[in-house]
């Protein structure tokens, strides 16, 4: 049995994982030219599985942002064809995030 610290740092982990699900799930009604974004969210996904579980308060800054700008990439993707930049960045900087909360180890 793990213990409610083992479980929140775990948290933190699941909840970037439910986050980027319903990015994938929000990027399924969507057409064909949502292929670069796509990628770049499959690209996100893979790279989630690196992520080791940590109890840093940066750690948990990255986590909140991820989940953050995953969320108002969710809101922004149906207006798509009108302002695909916007998520574009959204979605560079959820990498960058990413890349930055991997580097954090416990």
């Amino acid at each position: 049995k793990t213990s409610v610290y083992e479980d929140s740092i775990l948290d933190g982990r699941e909840q970037m994982r439910k986050a980027l699900r319903e990015v994938q799930d929000a990027l399924f009604d969507l057409p064909d030219g949502a292929n670069q974004i796509r990628q770049s969210i499959n690209d996100i996904e893979s790279q989630l599985r690196y992520i080791t579980p940590s109890g840093k308060p940066e750690a948990r800054e990255c986590e909140a942002m991820f989940v953050s700008l995953a969320k108002e990439v969710v809101i922004e993707l149906p207006h798509l064809s009108t302002d695909a930049r916007a998520v574009e960045q959204k979605v560079a900087r959820m990498q960058r995030v990413l890349s930055r909360r991997k580097e954090i180890m416990n």
